[in-house]
């Protein structure tokens, strides 16, 4: 019986705990929410960020050309690479040499890659893509806007540049 009222008050004191711990946090964080609504200080304490995940993180990673349709030279595609940064910054190439670079968005409705290549570049601009590139393969079709050619390049993710 001893042992049962010993387990009971263990138990009820951790509730306790518990209750208490959730009111001080919340009253730390109606705290904090005060603090950045008013007049920043410099003792004041800097609010907390939350940043939400984007519809184009599947897509930061360095993608390779794997195969290339309607196209007159394939040769042109082979060891072509697109690196995607998080910060919408890419970085393009053939094999182990950087060709270019700029800024990159996929519109959420059409699913159309844009890139904004800060050198002039014979690649388009503008891609559709297929693939949700969450782990496989992805393809960029053309026949869009800034991209009428008709091209379809099937893309794959890679730790490391292609090797010539």
């Amino acid at each position: 019986m001893f042992r049962y009222l010993l387990i009971l008050s263990v138990l009820i004191f951790m509730a306790a705990c518990t209750g208490e711990q959730n009111a001080t946090d919340s009253a730390a964080e109606t705290s904090n929410t005060a603090n950045t609504t008013e007049a920043s200080t410099p003792a004041s304490t800097p609010a907390k960020m939350h940043f939400e995940a984007s519809h184009e993180t599947p897509f930061c990673k360095l993608w390779v050309v794997k195969y290339a349709a309607e196209v007159d030279d394939k040769a042109a595609y082979n060891g072509r690479w697109f690196d995607l940064k998080k910060d919408g910054t890419f970085e393009t190439g053939q094999y182990q040499e950087k060709t270019n670079f700029g800024q990159w968005s996929i519109e959420k409705e059409t699913n159309i890659i844009k890139l904004l290549f800060n050198n002039p570049e014979i690649f388009p601009p503008n891609w559709k893509i297929q693939g949700s590139g969450g782990g496989g393969k992805i393809l960029w079709k053309g026949n869009v806007p800034g991209n009428l050619q008709g091209i379809q390049l099937m893309m794959e993710p890679e730790n490391v540049k292609p090797q010539q």
